[in-house]
């Protein structure tokens, strides 16, 4: 089971995620291999850590809108995932 539970560890996915949950890195594993749904919430969450990221690229003009698009997003998906791990 262990090799299991390790055999996502490079994806983006499982970083985001156990980033701001790192107490819960069992459980997270054992959901992105049983849940494709979890899944794509981290890899949703994971897209849009490395979009913020990218914010200071853009246009003087679009970068706080994107900045706070970018965050309401995350903080939703956050969510999500804290909903799955509850």
């Amino acid at each position: 089971m262990e090799a299991r539970l390790n055999s996502n560890v490079g994806s983006p996915g499982l970083q985001a995620a156990l980033s701001r949950f790192p107490d819960k890195s069992v459980q997270i594993r054992q959901l992105l291999l049983g849940r494709e749904s979890f899944r794509g919430l981290c890899d949703d969450l994971a897209v849009a850590d490395e979009a913020l990221g990218r914010v200071d690229m853009y246009s003087t003009d679009l970068r706080e809108e994107r900045r706070r698009e970018y965050e309401e997003l995350i903080e939703a998906l956050v969510q999500e995932i804290r909903e799955f791990l509850a």
